[in-house]
């Protein structure tokens, strides 16, 4: 009977060694700020959300709860996705968020807090990055006329479009102050030719940022091509 209960263990552990481990993307908001007017029903909200998983996966979108004074959501955001939309992530990979908001809810109850929930579906779009250099001009006097400049480089053999463009401001405590992406489907790069795009930062943004001490002093831009 002994070697029966032994012989039984030892085949038992066999088939549990024999069981395959599922690696699994996982969406984790590692950047963001909550940026609502003073005085006023609209601001953004700016994240930044790393692959910290084990496995690669797709962005689907996010869910946006802007929290009251106890910790309740008063607001509710759907369908808030990635830039660009529906990207696959690698593990360690990230990708940035933006949204504009605006609720009159928020001219009777200010946010304490929020909560951001991303989401992984099973498809999208895989990319390619293109080298890119970016810069930006901020006038914390004037509101206006505030922009991100991001130029890049055709460095192929072959006509070059359908771009995706993201760029990112952060202060001097590196805090995630902006986001702004575009896809200018107008423009095509010849080889060798380059190009540079603006993203403007609006001007009751550049307000609130001049008027909080939250001058950017730092940019990030990435350029993106649909993958082949």
């Amino acid at each position: 009977m002994k070697k029966f209960t032994v012989l039984a263990f030892v085949l038992v552990f066999a088939a549990l060694l024999c069981i395959p481990v599922f690696a699994d993307a996982q969406l984790e908001l590692i950047e963001s700020s909550l940026i609502v007017y003073d005085d006023d029903d609209d601001g953004y909200f700016f994240a930044r959300v790393a692959n910290t998983g084990d496995a690669a996966g797709y962005f689907d979108t996010g869910v946006l709860d802007l929290l009251d004074g106890d910790g309740n959501a008063f607001i509710t955001k759907n369908w808030l996705g990635s830039s660009p939309s529906g990207i696959y992530l690698e593990p360690g990979e990230s990708t940035f968020v933006r949204y504009s908001i605006w609720d009159k809810t928020l001219l009777e109850t200010r946010p304490s807090g929020f909560n951001y929930t991303p989401t992984i579906k099973n498809y999208g779009t895989k990319y390619s990055l293109v080298p890119c250099a970016a810069e930006f001009y901020f006038d914390p006097q004037s509101k206006y006329d505030n922009s991100v400049f991001i130029t890049f480089t055709n460095n192929t053999d072959g006509l070059m479009y359908g771009f995706e463009i993201v760029s990112a401001l952060y202060d001097a405590n590196d805090d995630l102050i902006y986001v702004r992406s575009s896809a200018p489907d107008a423009i095509a790069l010849h080889p060798g030719s380059s190009v540079t795009i603006s993203h403007y930062i609006d001007s009751s943004l550049c307000e609130y940022l001049a008027n909080h001490d939250m001058v950017p002093t730092r940019v990030e831009a990435y350029v993106y091509l649909k993958a082949n």
